[in-house]
């Protein structure tokens, strides 16, 4: 606890004033007297201090002689009770995000501790180091959310040390793994763009996205991305599409939740095409095609080209988007989530 209070103790030798001395026999580490020495009438003061000293009770002793007095010297017994008390700061840790910094944790006392030691709950995810420390010191507590869904965690880093009243003291751990939020299109939404951006919120200690996307659900691993946004491409028209993001760093991730939404119907219009050769065998083949648009080219979008042994059904045809804003052809897999792509009359292969 606190240093005690000094004690004061008179000193009187009857009518006669006679020389005095007083000295500490023993306790000479934690017990001093000032005002050691005079003639009497008088006082000395005396203190003990245990700042020093381990928790427990400890016994001085104190002389004081006077020249001439027949029972001199006299003996004082002094008793000390350390004990001791600590002071762990803060009371509460909080982590937020995939990518934590280490806090530090601070424990003081009035004495020299014992035994001092720190250990984490076990929750798998909270680290404390180091486990023990020989007095006072700091304590430094680590998390690693690999592996934790989104959500909120609690812990606790415990604090103990031998002989110490207010020991264990308990110091709260939170951590909050967040989770993705998408933003648009929103979820649900209908007639969105044909070329649409996908956007979602920056995730706290987030190194980078996993970008989930295609016209079935769940739908496949399309890209990865330092960025908050992404472009798919274009999109068939009046299909609905499905998205998800994963934000990832190192081993820690978190997933969002999965949206849909459905494109706009695209404008319709008389088109006429011609293709020469109209049918052909072999391995290559060089095809021309000329497509003309009734309401006149400037209002042509997007036109979708079909090769296949039959036109009875779509299947295994190999399909070809000529998206005419921007004078590129496309190559659309059978999941419509991956369009490689080439500018018209570049040396492109695509595949």
């Amino acid at each position: 606890g606190a240093v005690p209070s000094a004690q004061v103790v008179s000193l009187s030798t009857g009518a006669a004033s006679l020389p005095y001395a007083a000295q500490v026999v023993s306790g000479g580490g934690w017990l001093t007297v000032t005002n050691s020495s005079g003639t009497t009438p008088s006082s000395i003061s005396v203190s003990a201090n245990g700042s020093a000293l381990t928790s427990g009770n400890y016994v001085g002793t104190v002389t004081v002689s006077a020249t001439g007095a027949w029972n001199s010297p006299q003996t004082l017994t002094v008793y000390l009770t350390v004990t001791q008390s600590m002071t762990v700061t803060p009371g509460s840790l909080t982590f937020i995000g995939l990518n934590l910094a280490s806090q530090a944790i601070f424990v003081n006392a009035n004495s020299p501790l014992q035994n001092l030691t720190a250990t984490a709950s076990s929750t798998g995810w909270l680290s404390v180091a180091p486990s023990s420390g020989a007095q006072t010191g700091d304590f430094t507590a680590s998390v690693n959310p690999a592996g934790l869904a989104p959500g909120i965690y609690s812990g606790s880093v415990t604090i103990t040390a031998s002989g110490v009243t207010n020991s264990p003291q308990t110091v709260l751990v939170t951590l909050s793994v967040p989770k993705p939020s998408l933003t648009s299109p929103g979820n649900q939404n209908t007639l969105v763009s044909l070329i649409p951006t996908l956007n979602w919120s920056a995730t706290a200690g987030a190194a980078s996205y996993d970008v989930y996307f295609g016209a079935s659900s769940p739908p496949p691993l399309i890209s990865n991305t330092v960025s908050t946004s992404y472009v798919p491409g274009t999109l068939l028209s009046n299909t609905t599409y499905y998205w998800r993001v994963v934000a990832k760093n190192g081993g820690a991730s978190s997933s969002s939740d999965t949206w849909m939404f459905t494109t706009e119907i695209g404008t319709s219009a008389t088109i006429t095409a011609s293709v020469s050769p109209a049918s052909g065998s072999g391995l290559q083949q060089t095809f021309s095609l000329h497509v003309s648009d009734t309401a006149g080219a400037a209002d042509a979008s997007t036109v979708f080209l079909y090769f296949n042994a039959s036109f009875s059904s779509a299947a295994n045809s190999c399909m070809i988007e000529y998206y005419v804003p921007t004078n590129t052809l496309y190559l659309v897999n059978d999941a419509v989530t991956a369009w490689p792509s080439a500018s018209v009359g570049s040396s492109a292969t695509l595949g």
